[in-house]
């Protein structure tokens, strides 16, 4: 079920928090975990009720490794090492195995097995979940969760599909506290507007630039040349959509959990205001950074190595995070990207310390330069083929363009650009508008602040207009909310919902 449907918003949910609030108020806790639980596995079976089994007999299996683990401690390693195998070999049949063995191994007839066929909603998502579990639980301290109370941590619908991923001493603790389901009025206000803005970023924002972003990589999918602004537009309108679209089901994940007593750790902090790309990974999809950190990098070595091990040690968790968002060479090339930017980092961060500087550290030409790497390594990242993105960054820059359309034959259609009518002038400042609004906004980390997790973020400093614009249990806020959600939803009823794009990961 999508957040931003009809049957979320004026069925599910409220129906959901209605019986939320008689059980909290007429039994214990326990009942309300139950009704969470109930819920939370109807919101998934939504989708596709076929696939539950797999998601009820990962979180049974994961469990008992976990009860074992924290039982017996001398069974741990064999334990975790079956855990991990069990985990990762499910998200890959799923998710890879069409890739590897027709992509990669190159079987006829096996190319791309699996992609027609639908993949477990959020298995990327509960696999980590469920990983990260199973390393706590052999960390000294950990308790003996029941069944249903780890079905709950997997399954809490706010972040089933799409994050974060929290750790257990994250949530489990208030799944068993008794301010679950008993939120203040103030809570559940702050979680509805933190609602309300999540939906616009979605509906509003997001879901209108995608026409312009897909129209842009449609035409470099059947090789066929963009002209300069064109693509820009079209590269531009893909980051807007990226990057409203996460923002605005992190804004509605966190605002749901207000609403049910349980405060969500933070996945998204203004990353286009980085300053490098280390830090773009630290305000991007934070919790999967601190997955990768801690379950990847840290495990190769970390910085406790030489600084060529450590360059290749980023590189390889970079990988391992390209992979985890898809099957495909494009999403390889997305991570080797990535892991080469924070190596070059890493080798800067390293000469500054020795006297030399040849990248700015701070200021608009760090953040400038920042922002057209990161925006320029979308291109393979929405790229349906390595093809098609080789052909996006041709028509970036019209030098590479002649010589791609060298490389691709004569055709003439890779030599006569796209007549594209959607990606016009509006397009055009539309684009603008939407960066701007991404680099000038305050991010809501910082509007609710006292209201969501924000420890370890970087927070160190907040402006006038930010104290201004702080949420408050005010008439401001109140008629802004009301405003921001009437908005949202008048749109919502003009068309279809479409999903969020990281369901697709």
């Amino acid at each position: 079920m999508l957040f931003n449907s009809v049957e979320f918003i004026f069925a599910f949910l409220p129906v959901v928090f209605a019986l939320v609030t008689l059980a909290s108020r007429s039994s214990g806790t326990r009942l309300v975990r139950d009704i969470l639980l109930a819920a939370s596995l109807v919101f998934y079976a939504w989708w596709d009720v076929s696939r539950l089994p797999l998601l009820l007999g990962t979180i049974c299996f994961n469990h008992m490794l976990a009860h074992v683990i924290t039982l017996r401690p001398a069974l741990r390693s064999p334990c975790l090492a079956a855990g991990v195998a069990v985990n990762i070999g499910l998200l890959a049949y799923f998710k890879y195995r069409g890739f590897v063995l027709g992509d990669v191994l190159g079987i006829p007839g096996l190319s791309g097995v699996g992609a027609t066929e639908s993949l477990p909603l959020g298995i990327s998502f509960f696999t980590f979940q469920q990983l990260a579990w199973l390393f706590d639980a052999t960390r000294p301290g950990a308790d003996k969760t029941t069944l249903a109370t780890y079905a709950l941590f997997v399954t809490f619908f706010p972040h089933l599909l799409a994050g974060p991923i929290v750790h257990h001493n994250e949530l489990v603790p208030q799944l068993m506290g008794s301010s679950l389901g008993r939120a203040s009025p103030r809570m559940i206000a702050a979680g509805v507007s933190l609602f309300a803005i999540g939906l616009f970023k979605k509906v509003v924002l997001a879901d209108h630039f995608a026409p312009v972003a897909d129209a842009a990589f449609q035409g470099t999918a059947h090789s066929q040349m963009l002209n300069c602004l064109q693509a820009w537009v079209g590269l531009v309108s893909y980051a807007c959509q990226i990057y409203f679209d996460f923002s605005g089901y992190s804004d509605m994940a966190l605002g749901l959990g207000l609403i049910f007593g349980v405060v969500l750790p933070i996945n998204f902090f203004s990353p286009y205001k980085s300053l490098d790309v280390a830090e773009f990974w630290r305000r991007w999809h934070i919790t999967l950074s601190r997955f990768l950190r801690d379950f990847v990098y840290i495990p190769l070595g970390g910085n406790r190595v030489s600084y060529a091990r450590q360059s290749f040690n980023l590189f390889v968790t970079m990988l391992v995070g390209g992979i985890w968002h898809g099957a495909g060479y494009t999403f390889l090339l997305w991570g080797a990207i990535h892991g080469l930017l924070l190596a070059v980092v890493h080798i800067h961060r390293t000469a500054i310390r020795r006297g030399v500087r040849w990248w700015p550290r701070v200021g608009p030409a760090a953040w400038v330069l920042t922002l057209i790497c990161v925006v320029l390594a979308w291109v393979p990242f929405r790229a349906p083929s390595l093809s098609s993105a080789i052909g996006m960054y041709g028509s970036l820059c019209p030098p590479v363009a002649s010589f791609v359309s060298v490389v691709w034959g004569s055709g003439s259609s890779a030599n006569v650009p796209l007549r594209l009518p959607i990606i016009g002038t509006a397009a055009f400042a539309a684009a603008l508008l939407g960066l701007l609004f991404c680099l000038l906004m305050p991010a809501t980390a910082e509007l609710f602040r006292g209201y969501i997790v924000d420890s370890g973020l970087p927070l160190k400093s907040r402006p006038l207009l930010v104290d201004r614009l702080s949420w408050k249990q005010s008439r401001f806020w109140a008629i802004a909310t009301a405003g921001i959600l009437f908005v949202a939803i008048m749109d919502l009823l003009s068309a279809a919902p479409s999903a969020f794009l990281y369901f697709q990961f």
